[in-house]
Formats: C-alpha cells, sequence, structure tokens
C-alpha cells in the first residue's frame, strides 16, 4: 500500500476538481506553489553544444495554501491539504488567519478526499 502524503493528497484533489471543473459544478480549480525554486534549463546552441542556464524563480508566499477552487457562486476556497499528522505551519496559520477577514473567501484544512467533498456538498456544489 502506498504510503498517504500530501502530494498524494493534493494530486487527488485536483484530479477530483479538475472533473467537476469540466462538468461546470466549479468554475477553475489550480494548484499554488509556495517558496523559491530553482530551476536548470539547458539550451542548444547552433554549433550543437549545449549551455546551462539556472533561473531561481519565486513562488507564492509561504503559507499559501496549496489548492485554490473558485465556486460557481464567486466564492473562493482555499484548500490546505495535510496528513492525518500534518499540522498547519505559523505562516499557514497566519494565512487562515487573514483570509478568514474576507467574506468571500474559505480556507479549509483537509486530511482526505472525502473530507474536501464533504465540504463542497456543504457549500452547495453538486458532487
Amino acid at each position: 500500500m502506498k504510503k498517504r502524503t500530501e502530494s498524494n493528497l493534493v494530486t487527488a484533489i485536483l484530479m477530483y476538481c479538475q472533473v467537476l471543473e469540466n462538468a461546470g459544478r466549479i468554475m477553475w480549480v489550480d494548484r499554488l506553489n509556495s517558496g523559491d525554486t530553482t530551476v536548470v534549463k539547458k539550451y542548444r546552441l547552433k554549433s550543437g553544444a549545449t549551455k546551462q542556464y539556472t533561473h531561481k524563480i519565486r513562488g507564492c508566499r509561504p503559507g499559501t495554501p496549496d489548492i485554490y477552487i473558485i465556486l460557481i457562486d464567486g466564492k473562493m476556497l482555499w484548500v490546505e491539504a495535510k496528513t492525518n499528522k500534518g499540522k498547519l505551519s505559523k505562516a499557514q496559520e497566519d494565512w487562515k488567519f487573514m483570509i478568514s477577514q474576507c467574506s468571500s473567501h474559505i480556507h479549509v484544512t483537509v486530511r482526505d478526499l472525502d473530507g474536501l467533498l464533504e465540504y463542497l456538498k456543504f457549500v452547495g456544489v453538486e458532487i
């Protein structure tokens, strides 16, 4: 049996929500990446040789949830995926508090796909 990881949960959520988006039950779903990432690209020169360049790319700010979903009614659902033992970091707690001040934005922490599906049903998404 495969180990349950946050990455696996995020993938499952994205796949399921893409089906909901394609069916017109949600407006949009996408993944957010936070933190800095180093990207290495190789380019082929006219001489046939390759040259390597390294680029530093900044993702979203630390604490930004894993996934955002735009619901049909225009509300934003911010989803943080956690394993059963996973806990929100200080930056994630701060983000959750900030977003709680916005009436059209909702933050939810889910530990499995069923948890998200229950919440989507609760806000009126046809599953």
